[in-house]
């Protein structure tokens, strides 16, 4: 969150240093052994490269499920449009968890 905190987003947001560490998902405690997608796409900026292997990393050392998807010619906003498409390939893949 303080990638976000620190850009033009910011304006628009408001977030203090104090809300951007409090939601964080790099900083959060996950007590459940949930499976975890994490989905990139290959258009994406360093920043998110880097948080999306170390948000992968921590659910590892967790010992959870984790699976990581490249999104070809993609990126983060294109990727989240995908997921009101029910046949879109990351939309059947999670919906495999509850079948």
């Amino acid at each position: 969150m303080e990638p976000i905190r620190l850009c033009y987003l910011n304006d628009t947001l408001g977030m203090t240093p104090a809300a951007a560490e409090r939601n964080d998902p790099l900083r959060q405690q996950y007590p459940v052994a949930a499976p975890l997608t994490v989905v990139l796409g290959d258009d994406e900026s360093e920043e998110y490269y880097r948080q999306a292997v170390v948000m992968a990393s921590r659910w590892s050392k967790l010992g959870y499920p984790l699976e990581m998807w490249l999104e070809q010619g993609r990126d983060h906003f294109d990727v989240v449009n995908d997921l009101r498409n029910p046949a879109a390939g990351l939309v059947r893949a999670q919906l495999r968890h509850f079948v």
